[in-house]
């Protein structure tokens, strides 16, 4: 009975501490959020930059048609 009742007083003594310790932590701080502006500025996708991506990506892509058509034209002949 004794060893009941004190493990009861040692877990409410546990349960105290542990309210305790939470009741004693720093609030966290407060921030002001401020509203977004709107940028009036006009924005347009760069036809210069974009010529230039496409046309060395077409080349990439031209070249890389070129050599693989090559190797597999190889291919075939050593298979025949």
């Amino acid at each position: 009975e004794y060893y009941r009742e004190l493990g009861i007083l040692n877990a409410l003594k546990y349960e105290q501490r542990k309210t305790r310790d939470a009741i004693e932590l720093p609030f966290p701080n407060v921030y002001k959020i401020s509203e977004a502006e709107v940028d009036r500025k006009k924005v347009s996708p760069s036809l210069r930059t974009n010529l230039l991506l496409g046309g060395i990506l077409g080349l990439l892509i031209s070249l890389a048609f070129i050599i693989l058509s090559a190797q597999w034209k190889s291919l075939k002949k050593r298979i025949q």
